[in-house]
């Protein structure tokens, strides 16, 4: 694909791309990612480095092109390239917690772009790191394409080269030509992420927003020791469910055990990256699936992760994300009210978990990963980010409305699990 047209337009948004962006005008949507890399970064050499990134990556060197108002037929909103470079915060003397905190007060406007921006925060000395946040608006990419720009980021400024790409398309188009296991194996109705699996369950009072304020959200982060991260993937193995599955569970049973609970319903992003070959991409290619998990006598915590993962399972089943996606093309909202509508029914949930996975160990110079920390700017929301890196998995939920003990609890359930 080329990677401009006429008068710098890279390509329309998708129906995806386009939902977020209504919901956006409204509601800003963006989320950082935190990497600590070893050694001195000065503001200038990090200048460069995104500049290169930019390149390898095309839609962090891009806008949005709103439609005219009044032109008929109204054109689509479009992707157009930006000249301008990343924007550098420095933030000498602070810490990643509070600076991630702070970039969800400030909106990223769609244009002229680049919609994603930097914070540095410069090693004391030779010794320690430097910290490195990024922010993206959320129309260019998910947290899995923002990992990808971390870990690229971390390789260009070791010294490493990478080649220059093309702008992605939109998941829809992947979609359209994916035909692998389009039709289900069985007689079965496709899996109803919204629905549960077609589980009767109380149903969840309709989500609200609350207007943006430019309020500090709430972090609240915790690390498993290596010991703990090891045998969290061993016993998920031995139980025939996932690490994935198990962080339902957690969050599950510390729900439970705060308050009246019987039901908790986690909204899980669903990557759609491995399905249409598409890794290495900045760009949004996910669907979402909604875990329902009931508090019962016999809900042990790996009954509960086996639950939860089965539920995945089914999520994850190839012409389940193909047709997720293309119905959401199907009904694309044309206005900020109905993307709003439309976002709140996919994504009213006790909390979400969005889990990037284990990270490629090719980076020596990262030392930690943390993210993604966001919010959406709905009433009650959890959006916990996990990321495990170098053998150690790091969690970070982001809040207005915190939780006692929620981060706590969810670490220490994960703890008495993988030891009783």
């Amino acid at each position: 694909m080329t990677k401009t047209i006429a008068n710098d337009s890279l390509r329309p948004l998708g129906a995806f791309e386009r939902t977020i962006d209504l919901y956006m005008h409204r509601n800003p949507v963006q989320f950082s990612i935190v990497l600590n890399v070893v050694g001195t970064i000065s503001e200038d050499r990090l200048e460069i480095a995104l500049r290169h990134l930019q390149t390898v990556h095309p839609l962090l060197a891009a806008g949005i092109q709103q439609p005219v108002a009044g032109v008929e037929p109204s054109p689509p909103s479009t992707f157009s390239y930006s000249s301008r470079p990343i924007p550098i915060r420095i933030a000498a003397n602070s810490t990643w917690e509070i600076e991630a905190a702070q970039e969800q007060t400030m909106p990223i406007e769609t244009g002229p772009g680049p919609l994603v921006r930097a914070t540095l925060i410069p090693a004391l000395d030779t010794e320690s790191a430097s910290t490195i946040i990024l922010t993206f608006a959320h129309q260019i990419t998910d947290g899995r394409g923002a990992l990808r720009a971390a870990q690229d980021l971390a390789a260009i400024l070791d010294d490493a080269v990478l080649p220059e790409g093309n702008v992605p398309p939109a998941q829809e188009d992947r979609l359209l030509n994916f035909t692998a296991a389009d039709a289900p194996a069985s007689s079965e109705p496709p899996f109803d992420a919204a629905a549960g699996e077609h589980r009767h369950v109380d149903p969840l009072p309709p989500g609200r927003l609350r207007a943006f304020d430019a309020s500090v959200p709430v972090l609240q982060i915790s690390e498993l020791s290596a010991e703990t991260t090891r045998a969290l993937g061993d016993r998920s193995r031995a139980e025939f469910c996932t690490v994935q599955a198990a962080l339902c569970a957690a969050a599950a049973s510390t729900l439970f055990e705060s308050g009246e609970r019987t039901h908790v319903r986690i909204n899980v992003p669903i990557d759609l990256r491995s399905a249409v070959d598409a890794n290495d991409d900045v760009a949004i290619c996910f669907g979402a699936a909604m875990i329902h998990l009931e508090r019962t006598p016999s809900a042990t915590f790996w009954v509960l992760a086996r639950d939860a993962a089965e539920q995945l399972e089914r999520a994850r089943q190839p012409h389940t994300l193909r047709a997720g996606a293309l119905g959401l093309a199907a009904i694309a909202p044309t206005t900020a009210d109905d993307a709003e509508t439309l976002m709140l029914t996919a994504t009213t949930a006790d909390i979400e978990i969005t889990n990037l996975g284990v990270t490629a160990p090719t980076h020596q110079n990262i030392e930690t990963l943390w993210g993604p920390t966001m919010t959406t700017q709905v009433e009650n929301e959890q959006i916990l980010g996990v990321i495990t890196h170098d053998g150690v998995l790091r969690m970070v939920n982001t809040t207005h409305n915190p939780i006692e003990g929620l981060i706590e609890g969810i670490h220490a359930n994960i703890v008495d699990a993988c030891t009783c």
